[in-house]
């Protein structure tokens, strides 16, 4: 039987106090809920459906409604009766009965822009930077200061005019700007800035920005409080080539005429101006009416969703609507929405934690996010529903918090991503959990004693010794079963699995039988040390500081916390004849780190390197259907300067996503050699959910091949040479890696001698 389905039925059993197991109709309820939940929210373009806090009211609600569902009539009605306020046109209905309509008929003949969803990836939070994006096309931009990523530039610096205080005054301005695209010149406006508690909102209405050189005029009153004074704007970052000219300020005096007041003008690529000083800070706005698209394909008038939500009930969604630049149509029936609303809030509000409805309504929303948005769908090892339908099943034996964390990291295991995982983001680490002072690797298909962290241990334990039993079982099958608890490839399982190995209920002890120098022995150790979590990097028997290894031969840890912060190692690295680099883990997430990474591809290249490995999906369908894809560049210059040393990288399955990407520059333009093991086959750009509660999904958004267009996931970087570990190496304590490393850099350096 698989072992991930024996985990399923072991969890269903351990909790008997939880929900009872789901009939096959309520399973059959919410599997159709929760895909019309996700073609709704992600697909249709309505306005009025924009607010986020309403989807986790809608999940709870909706789930309460179909756990009560006694067969499929009932279910059509209440999925009619949850979304049809929704969505007026959704036809749900039996599969033989939906027909088709005319999205103009609906429409009372408003023409004037179609609204429909573009996704680039999906995006999921607002916090996080490209090249994660989801706009509906032509829908107006609504910019609040507390959520809209508006950048800040001083156009004066502060002003003294305590004589002008509570005079009204005139700011006058050249704006120019360039648009974007030809059916989009009309977008661009200048205007008083949102409503904020340091901002004056100015008397003055947008206008349009155009090619033509135009003055802006916006008005308002000294502070009398607060006389000094500043002016500048805020700017939308996706505005390009705006040009603000020729600022002017006059005063109404005592007559009411106006006095010019001479400025003393700000950089205007300053960013705070004077933020240290107290100041009103009058602030106008630059950004944009409507959303542009973010690539060339759209969806046309008339497209429409239709799927198969079960069995024989099917619906039908338009995919684009209309609208008059307000809002889109045909407009929701505002009362009826909001009565909805407000019994879905009631409801939602009235949930804790442990409600099954809180945890489904989470199960949904990863679900759906995944099903629409993961790139790697090919290469998952079930379908979505079968994943869904699992996963269902164990929500409703969950009892706390932590089993249902246990059970959305099984829901990431199919689908086989190094860069998913799932964990409590709002907690202090949970301390419930711990370890025992020893770390295992593994070498054909047997385990061994890796490192010893203690000493009295140590007198009982030896680097080498054989794992056989752990808890009564055999050690591999005790590591495969961590091993299904972690989503990515076999290496990268491998690797994770021996690191979480020994985790378990803090106080408790571990029983292990050993195979010995002496012979076979049995040991009881209990866990005092700290647990260690999957996306730790490795522990080394090995650790070699930064530095040389012999007159001619340089080793830099490219995994050290320390590397970056010693810029001398660059003049160290001009001396050296051979350079060893080792990234069998994860870099620093530092500047420095960085930009010293980038420093050294730019020493080993000859040329111009234009690497394109990373693909942004964009996304117009559903189900992850028909999706094309956004090609990221990364430009490498070579130094003018260059080493003259060889260069020589160790890797192995702990290195993962930026350290990949690293090294497939490395391979793929033949900058050094690699030598070790394959990496984890984990890479790009990491996205993030975050859901109620706390929790939170991590997954990899973007797809990443080799620069000759193959497979990188799950593959990896393969090494230039292939070291595989050997139990005597590990018995006498030897890096076999480096060992091979600096045998061929050696042999390289008396060939060039020799040459010479």
């Amino acid at each position: 039987m698989n072992r991930l389905l024996i985990l399923f039925i072991l969890c269903f059993h351990l909790h008997p106090l939880a929900y009872a197991q789901p009939s096959k109709q309520q399973k059959r309820n919410l599997m159709a809920f929760s895909k019309l939940f996700g073609y709704v929210k992600y697909f249709y373009p309505a306005d009025e459906l924009q607010n986020d806090s309403c989807w986790n009211a809608i999940a709870i609600y909706g789930i309460q409604r179909m756990l009560m569902v006694k067969n499929d009539k009932e279910l059509i009605t209440e999925l009619r009766a949850l979304f049809c306020p929704l969505v007026p046109q959704a036809k749900i209905d039996f599969s033989d009965k939906i027909d088709s309509f005319t999205l103009t008929d609906t429409v009372n003949n408003c023409k004037d822009r179609l609204v429909y969803w573009q996704h680039q990836g999906f995006g999921l939070n607002s916090n996080m930077s490209v090249p994660f994006r989801s706009i509906r096309v032509n829908s107006k931009i609504e910019y609040d200061q507390n959520k809209s990523p508006l950048s800040y530039f001083s156009v004066t610096k502060v002003l003294q005019l305590e004589k002008y205080k509570g005079k009204p005054f005139v700011f006058t301005l050249d704006i120019t700007a360039k648009p974007t695209s030809d059916n989009y010149k009309d977008n661009l406006f200048a205007g008083p800035c949102v409503a904020s508690e340091d901002l004056d909102e100015l008397n003055t209405e947008r206008k349009a920005i155009a090619e033509v050189k135009e003055s802006f005029i916006f008005r308002g009153t000294i502070d009398r409080n607060l006389p000094l004074v500043q002016f500048g704007c805020y700017i939308d970052p996706s505005v390009e080539n705006v040009q603000l000219n020729s600022p002017q300020l006059f005063i109404h005096n005592s007559d009411n005429k106006l006095i010019p007041i001479d400025l003393d003008l700000a950089e205007l690529i300053d960013f705070s101006g004077d933020l240290n000083i107290e100041r009103t800070k009058y602030a106008f706005m630059i950004g944009k009416v409507r959303h542009e698209p973010l690539f060339n394909r759209e969806i046309k008038a008339g497209e429409v969703i239709r799927k198969e939500l079960v069995s024989d009930i099917s619906v039908l969604i338009p995919l684009s609507l209309y609208s008059n630049g307000i809002h889109t149509y045909p407009a929701v029936d505002s009362a009826t929405l909001d009565r909805f609303q407000k019994k879905a809030s009631v409801k939602f509000l009235g949930q804790d934690e442990k409600a099954i409805e809180t945890r489904l309504a989470c199960l949904i929303q990863v679900w759906n996010v995944l099903k629409h948005s993961f790139p790697y769908w090919k290469e998952a090892s079930a379908a979505p529903d079968s994943i869904f339908e699992r996963s269902l099943e164990k929500a409703f034996f969950d009892v706390d918090k932590q089993d249902f964390l246990s059970t959305l990291q099984l829901l990431t295991v199919p689908l086989n991503d190094g860069q998913m995982y799932v964990d409590l983001y709002n907690e202090t680490k949970d301390d419930a959990t711990a370890s025992v002072p020893l770390l295992a690797t593994s070498i054909d298909n047997r385990i061994f004693v890796k490192m010893v962290m203690d000493q009295d241990l140590s007198k009982r334990v030896q680097i080498g010794d054989e794992i056989m039993n752990i808890n009564g079982r055999s050690a591999m099958e005790y590591l495969r079963e961590k091993e299904d608890l972690i989503s990515g490839s076999q290496q990268w399982k491998r690797s994770k699995g021996l690191t979480i190995l020994f985790n378990g209920p803090k106080h408790s002890s571990l029983k292990m039988k050993l195979r010995t120098a002496e012979g076979e022995k049995r040991i009881q150790i209990p866990r005092s040390a700290m647990s260690r979590a999957p996306q730790n990097n490795s522990f080394s028997l090995y650790q070699r500081a930064t530095g040389w290894i012999n007159k001619a031969l340089y080793y830099v840890d490219l995994t050290s916390d320390k590397f970056g912060t010693n810029p001398y190692i660059l003049q160290e690295m001009d001396e050296a004849k051979a350079i060893i680099f080792d990234m069998r883990g994860y870099p620093p997430a530092t500047i420095s780190s960085a930009q010293m990474l980038n420093q050294i591809q730019e020493q080993l290249t000859t040329s111009e390197i234009i690497d394109h490995r990373i693909y942004v999906p964009q996304i117009l369908y559903p189900d992850y259907q028909n999706v094309h894809y956004k090609v990221l560049t990364h430009l490498i210059h070579p130094a003018q300067k260059r080493w003259k040393a060889k260069a020589y990288f160790l890797t192995d399955a702990n290195a993962i996503s930026v350290s990949e990407t690293y090294l497939s520059v490395i391979k793929n333009y033949k900058l050094g050699t690699i030598i070790g093991q394959a990496t984890a086959g984990a890479d790009g750009a990491v996205n993030i959910l975050l859901l109620p509660h706390g929790y939170r999904l991590r997954f990899s958004g973007t797809l990443v091949k080799t620069n000759t267009g193959s497979k990188h996931h799950l593959v990896g970087v393969i090494p230039d040479i292939e070291v595989k570990p050997t139990l005597e190496a590990l018995k006498e304590r030897r890096d076999e890696i480096l060992e091979r490393a600096i045998e061929l850099a050696e042999q390289d350096i008396q060939s060039v001698a020799i040459g010479k």
